[in-house]
């Protein structure tokens, strides 16, 4: 006697969608690699990436948060086989902000990993992208609740192709718009949600004060960063810092501005990353803490360990032309 499992089909039938986008190949491949590009369109129709960790390369994992319009949360992960300007393959799963992988938080027997293959090709004067979903080692129900689903993931890619044109649109009608550069790219690994601690010591003789807050970093288009610190200031009091940052190709600098509710003083940045691509130091000027009063220079100097842990470290130039360093503060990202 043959049982129901027997009879089950053994492979899903692939989901496919394609459409042609009035937009040039490259400019197709940069919207699904580059993560502020991606930020500006990816998911449903009226979601938006909140955050993101890691970046879309062969081998590599890239972790996303989309909100939707009333504020819900949910993350993705992606795990990259390929990435070439042909075509992109990559394994698709919900996930928690660490990137483990969870189910559909609406669909508890929907696939728990699917193999996306999105392919490129010139056509008519345009671009096809041609996105196909197959299950990744479904069990016989995942499989069924997929097969069963091909129209719901139609009507779910419509959107998101939408939101892709309105994207590459608003690309073509910005006669300001500025295309992100590499250094765009390695602010926008500090956008998130973060604590800190710090220590600082304005002296040789002076005691050590420790303080310890939050800090949520935003970006801004791709090509700015935002960051808003609330915490207690070293020695007490509650404060709130602003810093801004960003790259000007034409000063081929970093930029960017500080603002602390403790103080008057507009802080402006301005320099280059290191030879390794992995510290940025920040040069300015502001007011001398030290004895003798008036002005001095300060270095700001930021080192990205890993994706969720950064280092900053000020320093003072002194009047002996020493430099020394006053704080160190360490930022780990919550989620």
């Amino acid at each position: 006697m043959t049982d129901a499992a027997t009879l089950a089909p053994t492979t899903s039938r692939p989901f496919t969608i394609t459409r042609i986008f009035p937009a040039p190949r490259d400019a197709l491949f940069r919207a699904f690699t580059e993560p502020a590009r991606m930020a500006r369109w990816w998911g449903p129709k009226g979601f938006a990436i909140a955050e993101w960790k890691g970046e879309p390369k062969a081998g590599g994992t890239y972790l996303y948060c989309l909100r939707s319009p009333n504020g819900t949360e949910m993350w993705g992960r992606l795990r990259y086989r390929e990435v070439t300007p042909e075509r992109i393959v990559a394994i698709n799963s919900f996930s928690d902000p660490d990137g483990n992988v969870t189910r559909h938080p609406m669909s508890p027997t929907w696939p728990r990993e699917t193999l996306s293959v999105i392919e490129f090709a010139e056509r008519d004067g345009g671009t096809a992208v041609t996105v196909t979903w197959t299950p990744h080692e479904p069990t016989a129900e995942e499989r069924e609740t997929f097969d069963g689903a091909h129209e719901s993931m139609r009507g779910g890619w419509t959107g998101t192709f939408d939101q892709l044109e309105e994207y590459l649109r608003s690309e073509q009608d910005c006669p300001m718009k500025v295309e992100p550069r590499p250094e765009h790219a390695w602010l926008q690994r500090i956008v998130g949600e973060w604590t800190f601690e710090s220590e600082c010591q304005m002296g040789p003789d002076q005691p050590a004060m420790k303080s310890s807050g939050t800090e949520t970093v935003r970006g801004i288009g791709g090509l700015w960063v935002q960051g808003e610190g609330r915490g207690e200031m070293p020695g007490g009091g509650p404060a709130t810092m602003i810093v801004t940052l960003g790259y000007d190709p034409r000063k081929e600098r970093f930029v960017g501005t500080f603002v602390g509710s403790m103080m008057t003083h507009l802080w402006v940045y301005e320099r280059s990353l290191d030879a390794s691509g992995g510290v940025l130091t920040l040069d300015t000027e502001g007011p001398n803490f030290g004895p003798g009063g008036g002005m001095a220079r300060y270095q700001d100097i930021v080192e990205i360990r890993d994706d969720d842990h950064r280092v900053l470290r000020s320093r003072m130039l002194g009047q002996d032309g020493e430099w020394r360093d006053f704080m160190t503060a360490h930022y780990r990202r919550k989620r």
